[in-house]
């Protein structure tokens, strides 16, 4: 089946719609902290995964941190509702966090309103997975975190893994890659016609957590 994706968008159509027009036609749905993280996550999906997709997959850019979060904790609400959503990866910066600390403040954000998570199992060391219980149905929740923490920068992020693949080199005096990777338009450019093996080298958190979903 070809890949049918559904692009999101929470700050421009009515929540009504989003609910029962959209998500109740998705298998699975990605939760990316801007829009350079959607862009970026599309790009790669249909790279290393495209035509081989069976599922229908929802990109949502939440335009910040504290979005993703009030998002998140929406969708597990209604997973009795959403009788066909299988799964749900977020996607977000690490910033000056560990990627375990950033995890961490998304389930206890969860479980600060009452959503059982289950045990929180590490695939790698920027990838998780553990599942949202709700109304008798079970929901598979994979954190992606970016970042590419052998880069000397204080904050770690998206575009870590673009200057990686895109081979531009980072200065230890510099805040975050954000200052080098300026169009996000490049990154994708680069995912779209560089080898698959580079691609999945440089992304290898999202690689993972796409693979870990398509197995549901």
């Amino acid at each position: 089946m070809a890949t049918d994706i559904l692009q999101l968008k929470p700050r421009e159509e009515s929540f009504y719609k989003i609910l029962f027009e959209k998500l109740k036609k998705i298998d699975i749905i990605v939760l990316g902290e801007g829009q350079s993280d959607v862009e970026v996550s599309k790009a790669v999906f249909n790279k290393l995964i495209g035509a081989s997709n069976r599922f229908v997959i929802g990109f949502t850019d939440c335009e910040g941190f504290e979005n993703v979060e009030y998002m998140a904790k929406i969708i597990a609400r209604l997973v009795g509702l959403l009788r066909k959503l299988k799964g749900m990866i977020i996607v977000v910066d690490a910033d000056e966090y560990t990627a375990e600390a950033r995890v961490k403040g998304i389930v206890d954000s969860l479980k600060s309103i009452g959503i059982v998570i289950g045990d929180v199992k590490t695939h790698s060391e920027q990838v998780f997975e553990t599942e949202v219980r709700s109304n008798n149905r079970i929901l598979k929740l994979i954190i992606a975190v970016n970042g590419d923490f052998t880069i000397p920068t204080r904050k770690h992020v998206l575009e870590d893994h673009c200057a990686k693949l895109m081979k531009i080199p980072i200065q230890s005096n510099i805040d975050s890659t954000k200052e080098v990777v300026k169009d996000i338009t490049e990154c994708v450019k680069s995912i779209n016609t560089m080898p698959e093996d580079l691609v999945k080298n440089a992304f290898k958190h999202l690689s993972t957590a796409f693979q870990l979903l398509l197995k549901l």
